[in-house]
């Protein structure tokens, strides 16, 4: 039998940077509380109080979640007097939440 030399074309699979991204990405969607924080988010900005009573999550696991997609770079923050503010910060999530939407 003989055996073919396959050469995948995908940028995933040849970039390592990027493939390194997209698991990074995918990890962050893995979490229940994160997906639906995403979620909220790409509906417009909230600050946290409507987060915690949307999700229906403990108060210091919804900041804990919120931290780390701040971190991650997915979500920003802005503070208007004793209220913080979150909402996303790239149309790319947008984009990718809408697409998760349609073909799920």
């Amino acid at each position: 039998m003989k055996i073919r030399q396959v050469k995948p074309n995908s940028p995933l699979f040849r970039d390592k940077d990027k493939c390194a991204a997209v698991l990074r990405m995918f990890s962050l969607f893995s979490n229940e509380v994160r997906l639906k924080i995403l979620c909220l988010l790409n509906e417009g900005e909230f600050c946290v109080h409507e987060i915690v009573e949307t999700v229906e999550g403990k108060y210091s696991n919804i900041s804990q979640q919120l931290k780390i997609l701040s971190l991650a770079g997915y979500v920003d923050k802005r503070r208007e007097e004793n209220q913080v503010y979150y909402h996303l910060k790239d149309n790319k999530i947008k984009d990718i939440l809408e697409f998760l939407h349609h073909h799920l």
